[in-house]
């Protein structure tokens, strides 16, 4: 039951208005013991996330939508959707962010599902016991992954970084990163989070480029997770992606002008700026980020 599974909700309350909108989401959803979890950066995923919240009251009626977003006010208006306002984090992507909707969702919830916000739900979604830890599509082992063979930079920065974990690489998974369960596991769940945001940073600091399905896999080892896959083919089949993002890249044609416009717009200095946080906190431990 949601009910109990309730520890607080921590977020800014302006008005009495706003806490008794938050209040009657979280009781329009109080059976649910479980709850579905997003990122939403930009008007453009904003928009796909309200297209996912409709979804779930079509075939989910009663589960909320937790959505971490740099504008939460688009979503005021949706009565499954629990929307907290986050800046973004990640230096070159946001694919790290993810782990903010986890955590709002986990202080709400025992069980959240997280799928990417450029996905329809296009069938009832099942209600089962998942288990406590992590339920996903194990991939690969990490360094079986073919951009993790190919790319640059990306088999040396995993091999310096399961040393400096003490993780033997043969435990560790590569993880299908748009859809997947976390399950309370008596704080396992908040230390997987911390470890997903130091491992994240790590390759950010190093330069080297990765999606999150590395971190997530390194940090699952870590806090000594077994990768569970009971009921995650069921869910999946009900989740059609649509991989948004490189499309938009497929569409694009660049021209020197406008690369010189992104270096003018604010986007270029909030880059700057994300990176230079990202550096100063590593610094404060320098041994495992720089070593």
């Amino acid at each position: 039951m949601l009910g109990s599974g309730i520890k607080s909700v921590t977020v800014s309350i302006n008005s009495n208005k706003t806490r008794a909108k938050i209040e009657s989401k979280i009781m329009l959803n109080s059976h649910k013991d479980f709850c579905f979890c997003t990122l939403a950066f930009r008007k453009k995923y904003r928009e796909l996330a309200k297209q996912l919240a409709a979804d779930l009251e079509t075939h989910s009626l009663g589960t909320m939508l937790v959505v971490c977003t740099d504008y939460p006010n688009d979503f005021q208006n949706l009565t499954n959707v629990f929307a907290f306002k986050k800046s973004r984090e990640g230096v070159d992507y946001c694919y790290n962010d993810k782990r903010f909707a986890l955590k709002k969702a986990l202080e709400l919830c025992r069980v959240t599902i997280f799928v990417d916000a450029d996905t329809r739900i296009i069938g009832k979604v099942p209600e089962r016991e998942w288990m406590s830890g992590i339920t996903c599509k194990g991939f690969v082992p990490i360094l079986e992954h073919p951009p993790n063979q190919s790319l640059p930079g990306r088999k040396e920065a995993i091999h310096k970084l399961a040393k400096k974990l003490e993780l033997p690489l043969k435990n560790v998974s590569f993880v299908q990163e748009n859809l997947f369960v976390i399950a309370r596991d008596n704080g396992k769940e908040i230390q997987f989070i911390q470890e997903w945001g130091k491992i994240g940073r790590f390759f950010e600091v190093q330069k080297v480029k990765t999606k999150d399905g590395n971190p997530i896999g390194l940090a699952t080892a870590k806090v000594g997770w077994n990768i569970r896959n009971d009921g995650w083919q069921e869910l999946a089949q009900i989740m059609d992606h649509s991989f948004a993002h490189w499309d938009w890249q497929k569409n694009q044609v660049r021209t020197f002008w406008d690369k010189v416009g992104d270096k003018l717009q604010f986007e270029h200095w909030q880059y700057l700026y994300r990176l230079l946080k990202t550096q100063l906190i590593a610094l404060l431990n320098f041994n495992f980020y720089y070593r």
